[in-house]
């Protein structure tokens, strides 16, 4: 979604811009409230802030530095900013536009009870809902309305407005409806019933118009009259909603998860997940993702990895934000992303990130080549030469046993969900299988295919004669049955019910302990890592995969 209009509750309104190529990869700015919606834009290198009183515009740099705090006389409840950073436009007590760079009120109009405002990317012009009952449309050069489009007598003010990327289409929500207004047409074009609609979208040529209610989504193409063109409902709470400038994809956080609908309503893919309070965000081409589940974590998806499902490419955790709503935002790009942690706002510039794959149940015994698949996604980054390298490891002490029966409670600690907790607690050795050197641009993924050979891992430290005198002396069967108990639960939690159970029938059959010497099967982890032209690792994630002495 490219973000051309904010939405403030009554404690404190956010809109924020960053540039593209600015070095830092974060900053945090502290806050006045606990909680706070955030909005980025696609370029520049400024922070707008509203107090939680509505009486005072803190702007500051790319690296949180205050430049300018602007006091009004009258409460503001709303601002919005355009994607250059370079105007700001302020709605509550009347309706004024900031000029950035220079740091003044280009103008002012005074008219008390405006709950609603939207600006174009380019800063041109602004759409603002009014207490007495009417939808404006301001030029940025203007006090003067350029239009006014008076609403029912018996309506309350617009509760949210979203205007197109040339100015032209308006959209208006009142309770119980939404209105469609064009600037070169008459009094308006349409206008529709729908209850509890509190945030509009619309797509950039002002054709389609999302409404999000607490319960519902409803969709309308300007061509269909006051027809909705489809409706969802959901029997969990709908937090937040986003689309694409296309008004073709739309992603949706609710209790359950996220879900990415295309512009016929239907479901694209989704992630389960237990959310609470949360918020989402896309960028302008629906690539990038970001939710922020409300519990602590917030999830970063590329749409592009797998069609058929959505699957984080980076959670961050301990993102804790009380009762508050769990706002999110990212730029037109999806290149940075904003979160609220406590009274804090932080902005974080999206990283090179990749996923190993697996598919099947890799069972390695030495010298076995074994293909794998990893996707690499380059949100943005100045380096665009980056270096991939797949390791092998296994357990480098006696203890392994102790590390397979490690407990698997809730979600993993680790960065990625599939990471397994009793991974962090082995002793690892690593052995490269493979490196690539990869040229990805900024904003680009990539899907890469690679086989690995699997070194003499019985070699290692681990694998002493004593530990092979100890399992020989065992029954046999019964290592290999308490080895397939203890690695069961923890095969679910990284690649799912079906696949795990394919991974134990496959140890079974691979392992016969009435026709075959077997020492032990080893449940072990690979690594794939990424680094940037410095050789420093910007991510990494591992595959599974089962070794076998015969």
């Amino acid at each position: 979604m490219k973000l051309r209009f904010l939405y403030v509750w009554p404690c404190l309104l956010v809109a924020f811009i960053l540039v593209i190529g600015v070095a830092t990869w974060a900053w945090t700015d502290t806050l006045d409230t606990s909680s706070s919606p955030v909005q980025v834009s696609s370029k520049g290198a400024v922070t707008a802030t509203l107090s939680s009183k509505g009486d005072m515009v803190t702007v500051r740099d790319n690296a949180g530095n205050v430049v300018w705090r602007h006091t009004v006389d009258k409460t503001y409840n709303r601002i919005a900013m355009s994607n250059d950073g370079n105007y700001i436009a302020t709605v509550g007590g009347g309706v004024s536009v900031l000029r950035v760079p220079e740091q003044r009120v280009i103008w002012r109009w005074d008219q008390d009870g405006n709950k609603a405002v939207a600006i174009t990317p380019d800063g041109q012009w602004l759409a603002a809902g009014g207490y007495a009952g009417a939808v404006y449309l301001f030029s940025k050069d203007s006090s003067i309305p350029a239009k006014i489009w008076p609403l029912d007598a018996n309506d309350d003010s617009p509760k949210s407005v979203a205007i197109s990327d040339d100015g032209q289409m308006i959209a208006a929500a009142v309770t119980g409806k939404v209105y469609l207004f064009s600037a070169n047409s008459g009094p308006m074009i349409w206008v529709a019933k729908a209850e509890g609609v509190n945030e509009l979208y619309m797509s950039a040529d002002g054709r389609y118009v999302l409404g999000v209610a607490p319960y519902a989504l409803y969709f309308w193409d300007k061509y269909s009259s006051s027809k909705i063109v489809w409706q969802k409902t959901y029997e969990t709470s709908v937090i937040g909603a986003a689309m694409n400038l296309n008004g073709d994809e739309i992603a949706v956080s609710h209790v359950g998860g996220v879900t990415v609908l295309n512009g016929k309503g239907e479901e694209l893919r989704s992630f389960a997940a237990n959310f609470k309070n949360s918020d989402i965000a896309m960028s302008s081409d629906g690539k990038f993702i970001y939710a922020n589940d409300g519990a602590g974590r917030l999830y970063a998806f590329d749409d592009t990895y797998n069609y058929n499902e959505l699957r984080p490419y980076r959670i961050l955790t301990g993102i804790n934000v009380g009762s508050q709503r769990a706002y999110v935002a990212t730029t037109a790009l999806g290149n940075w992303f904003t979160y609220p942690k406590g009274n804090q706002l932080t902005v974080e510039r999206a990283k090179p990130a990749v996923i190993a794959m697996n598919s099947g149940a890799p069972i390695i015994t030495k010298d076995q080549s074994y293909d794998i698949s990893t996707f690499v996604t380059n949100p943005d980054s100045a380096t665009q030469v980056l270096t991939l390298k797949a390791t092998m490891s296994l357990p480098s002490s006696i203890n392994w046993f102790k590390s397979l029966a490690a407990k698997v409670s809730g979600e993993p600690q680790a960065v990625r969900s599939k990471l397994l907790d009793y991974a962090a607690i082995m002793d690892q050795d690593n052995m490269v299988v493979h490196t690539e050197a990869l040229v990805l641009p900024a904003g680009s993924s990539q899907k890469i295919d690679f086989t690995v050979t699997a070194p003499d891992l019985t070699k290692w430290g681990a694998f002493s004669d004593y530990m092979d005198n100890i399992l020989s002396n065992m029954n046999q069967s019964m290592i290999l049955d308490r080895i397939v108990k203890k690695i069961q639960t923890p095969l679910v939690t990284l690649v799912g019910e079906t696949a795990a159970d394919l991974a134990i029938t496959s140890v079974q059959h691979a392992i016969n302990p009435n026709s075959v010497e077997i020492a032990y099967p080893v449940f072990g982890l690979g690594t794939v890592s990424l680094f940037d032209d410095l050789g420093k690792t910007v991510d990494q994630d591992s595959f599974y995969f089962l070794y076998i002495k015969k």
